[in-house]
């Protein structure tokens, strides 16, 4: 998995490419937590890269947005491939967090 991270006014782009698994979700939840913890609470994790999740994937994100959300920011979604998509909808997590295609109307969205 790689992550970058890119700022966009007060919001934090994460861009993540490979597989959200297991072996690597820890690392990304680690990130996550460090940027929550640094007081930044308007993230977008952009995962157009990502063409695998599994469900430790999934639980950082959900663990992630809850608590950037006890601390009164969002935690978005950018550019899920299909078969992302369909995990999400299949879990019924498409319903707890705001999706978009377009990273500019995401980060307006925060600003």
């Amino acid at each position: 998995m790689n992550i970058t991270f890119e700022k966009h006014h007060s919001v934090d782009i994460v861009r993540c490419a490979g597989a959200l698994v297991s072996s690597n979700a820890p690392s990304m939840g680690k990130q996550l937590q460090k940027l929550i913890r640094a007081g930044q609470n308007k993230i977008i994790v952009d995962l157009s890269g990502v063409d695998f999740m599994d469900a430790s994937g999934l639980s950082v994100l959900v663990r992630n947005c809850e608590r950037v959300r006890r601390f009164g920011g969002d935690l978005l979604l950018l550019k899920l491939c299909p078969s992302i998509e369909t995990l999400f909808s299949m879990t019924r997590l498409n319903g707890m967090f705001r999706i978009f295609d377009d990273e500019s109307a995401a980060v307006n969205t925060l600003r």
